[in-house]
């Protein structure tokens, strides 16, 4: 939880729009078409912009190291 707090903090101060679009889709539960229109853009833009979005926490989220996590398995690590 700590990451994902810190990884929208960083949103927020990179991409002000694009946080406002997470907030308002993820967490006030808005469609694209609702969110359009608080924003004040067309739907397309705000589809682009949550493939960003998703595609940016993703990779931000993934560099972060946990401790005490271990990683995942791969096919190649599984013992038969």
């Amino acid at each position: 939880m700590l990451a994902l707090s810190e990884a929208l903090d960083q949103l927020e101060r990179e991409y002000p729009r694009k946080h406002q679009l997470v907030m308002l889709r993820f967490f006030a539960g808005l469609t694209e078409a609702e969110a359009a229109v608080i924003i004040g853009v067309n739907e397309r833009t705000v589809q682009r912009a949550w493939r960003f979005v998703r595609a940016w926490l993703y990779e931000t989220l993934s560099d972060t190291t946990f401790v005490g996590v271990s990683e995942p398995q791969t096919a190649g690590d599984v013992d038969e």
